[in-house]
């Protein structure tokens, strides 16, 4: 099965982004619902978890390789209000049938009187954020891998979260829960430094910076009148290195926490 070229859309100018991507979704939808067995894509790149548009590029995927893009593309919309009944992850997407895939793919919600695909809204992102710019990223050919994680990434800053939430659960839940970004980057450091994030293959180094403060850190007494829970101090003093004495208190804890930089 031919799929339309969804770059032809354009007509006398380009075609963008939001275009092609819905041209390219009303085909794979077709596919799915068809009983043919290859599926010929044109001027698209399907193998990240958005699609890649490019000139003069034909890629044939099989019907299983067609539902794993499927797949790809649908699981941008696990956590959205408009999508919780695709489940909450990814295996429950891969669970689908082939014409319930179709169906997710084809879904639209209306915001303001413009009515889009749900699937194309949650690739699409803003301000170069989203999956649709990370794609185009990995197809450059510079991609993060993770230690035991058979996932790509597009960016550093992804990869390396996943390989926090993999190699250091403990660590990283805790700095989420304290909502402290020197404790996640202390945690990314660990992830990094451990060898748990590759890019092209090659485990990154850790970059190091140096910061210049001109002003003293202000007291610790004068820090203590933040609102932080005792167990918060003490969580993220344990996850900065604290033992001992130094976690019997929250005032301990933060005056730990003070050594190393982190002011609360």
């Amino acid at each position: 099965m031919n799929v339309n070229d969804p770059s032809a859309i354009g007509g006398e100018r380009s075609a963008y982004w939001p275009e092609m991507a819905d041209q390219l979704l009303d085909g794979m939808a077709a596919g799915l619902r068809s009983k043919s067995t290859t599926f010929t894509f044109t001027n698209v790149m399907m193998d990240f978890t958005a699609p890649v548009f490019k000139k003069e590029v034909t890629q044939t995927l099989d019907r299983s390789g067609l539902r794993m893009a499927a797949v790809n593309f649908l699981h941008h919309r696990l956590g959205r209000k408009d999508s919780t009944h695709l489940g909450e992850h990814t295996a429950a997407i891969a669970a689908m049938g082939d014409r319930a895939l179709a169906n997710a793919l084809l879904e639209t919600s209306t915001h303001k009187g413009n009515t889009k695909k749900i699937t194309i809204k949650a690739m699409a992102g803003f301000r170069g954020q989203g999956a649709r710019y990370e794609a185009a990223q990995q197809a450059s050919g510079n991609t993060y891998t993770v230690v035991g994680d058979k996932r790509t990434f597009a960016g550093r800053k992804k990869a390396t979260a996943a390989a926090c939430r993999i190699h250091f659960p403990a660590e990283w839940a805790a700095a989420n829960d304290a909502n402290c970004k020197d404790m996640r980057k202390e945690v990314r450091s660990l992830a990094i430094a451990a060898g748990h994030v590759l890019l092209n293959g090659v485990a990154i180094e850790p970059t190091t910076k140096t910061t210049t403060t001109t002003t003293a850190p202000a007291p610790v007494a004068s820090q203590s009148s933040v609102s932080v829970s005792a167990k918060k101090a003490k969580d993220m003093a344990a996850v900065m290195g604290a033992t001992g004495a130094d976690l019997k208190t929250k005032a301990a804890a933060i005056a730990y926490l003070a050594t190393k930089g982190v002011t609360l």
